[in-house]
C-alpha cells in the first residue's frame, strides 16, 4: 500500500508540474517532452556496529551495483534568461551485482545471523534492486551557432526503493531477502518455504540525494554524466536493541546511496 502511495504522490507532482508549464506559456518558453536512459552505477556504504559487553565488533561494506534507467522527462525553458530550464524526470532505476556472504550480514544490518543455517548452506550471493526516481534539475544550456550546446544542472533527487532483495543459491537450495517487505522465500528440496519477517524490513523506502552533472546537446539530442549523494541513512533501525535472557546486543547501523549516471536522451 505504501509503494502504491508514493508512486501515485510521484505520479501527480509530475502532472502537475506539467500542467503548470502548459497555463504559464507567457513565463516559458519552448517546454517539451522528452525521453531519457542510460547506464547506472551505484555505490551503497552498509555500515553496522554491535556491541555486546566490552565486545564490539563494526562491519564497514561498499556493495556496487551496475544497472540501467529509464523514463519520460519535462523541460521547461524561460524566457527570461535564454537556455535557462527545470527539469522534471520520472525514471524507473535497476541495480544488480554480486555480493560475498559478509556482505549480507552488513546489509541486513546483522540479522540475517537468525538465519545462519540456511545461509551456510549458499555459495551464490547477488543483491538487486528496483527504484523508483523523481529528479527535478535546474539547469543551463548554452548553444553554440552551429546546434552544438554544452549543458549543467543541479537539484534534488527522491528515490522510493520498490523492491531490494537479496537473492542466494547453492548445492542444497535457494532463497530470497526482501528488504523493502521482509518478505522472505527458501527452497529445499523442491519444498517452498514463504513467510514474512518484520525483522528483515531493513530499509526505509525513500531516500532523498543532491547531484548535479554536465553535458553535450545537439538540438534536441544530448548527453549528460552526472552523480547524486545520498543525503539520508536510510536504514529503518538507525540502533536498536536485542536482548536473549541475560544478554544484551546493540546495533547502530548506516546506509546511504552514491549513483552515477550516464544517460541519452532526447527532447521533442
Amino acid at each position: 500500500m505504501k509503494k502504491r502511495r508514493a508512486i501515485l504522490l510521484m505520479l501527480i507532482l509530475f502532472a502537475g508540474m506539467s500542467a503548470y508549464a502548459k497555463r504559464h506559456n507567457d513565463k516559458l518558453d519552448n517546454s517539451k517532452f522528452g525521453i531519457e536512459f542510460g547506464y547506472d552505477h551505484n555505490w551503497q556504504y552498509a555500515y553496522t556496529e554491535f556491541r555486546i559487553s566490552d565486545y564490539t565488533d563494526v562491519s564497514k561494506k561498499t556493495i556496487n551495483l551496475d544497472g540501467f534507467h529509464v523514463g519520460p522527462t519535462y523541460s521547461y525553458y524561460f524566457k527570461g534568461v535564454r537556455g535557462l530550464y527545470l527539469n522534471g524526470s520520472l525514471v524507473y532505476q535497476y541495480g544488480v551485482g554480486k555480493i560475498e556472504r559478509d556482505m549480507v550480514y552488513a546489509l541486513t544490518c546483522g540479522l540475517s545471523e537468525i538465519y545462519s543455517d540456511q545461509l551456510d548452506k549458499m555459495n551464490k550471493f547477488s543483491y538487486i534492486t528496483h527504484s523508483l526516481e523523481l529528479p527535478i534539475r535546474i539547469g543551463y544550456t548554452y548553444e553554440f551557432d552551429n546546434g552544438l550546446g554544452i549543458n549543467f544542472y543541479a537539484g534534488p533527487l527522491f528515490n522510493i526503493a520498490l523492491d531490494w532483495k537479496i537473492s542466494a543459491s547453492g548445492n542444497d537450495g535457494e532463497g530470497e531477502m526482501h528488504l523493502i517487505s521482509g518478505k522472505m522465500v527458501y527452497k529445499q528440496n523442491d519444498i517452498e518455504t514463504k513467510k514474512t519477517d518484520e525483522n528483515f524490513k531493513t530499509y526505509n523506502p525513500f531516500d532523498v540525494a543532491i547531484g548535479g552533472g554536465v553535458g553535450v546537446t545537439y538540438k534536441g539530442l544530448y548527453f549528460n554524466i552526472g552523480c547524486d549523494w545520498g543525503l539520508t541513512n536510510v536504514c529503518k533501525r538507525p540502533s536498536y536493541v536485542a536482548k536473549v535472557g541475560e544478554v544484551v546486543a546493540e546495533y547502530s547501523n548506516k546506509s546511504k546511496m552514491t549513483q552515477l549516471k550516464l544517460s541519452i536522451g532526447y527532447k521533442f
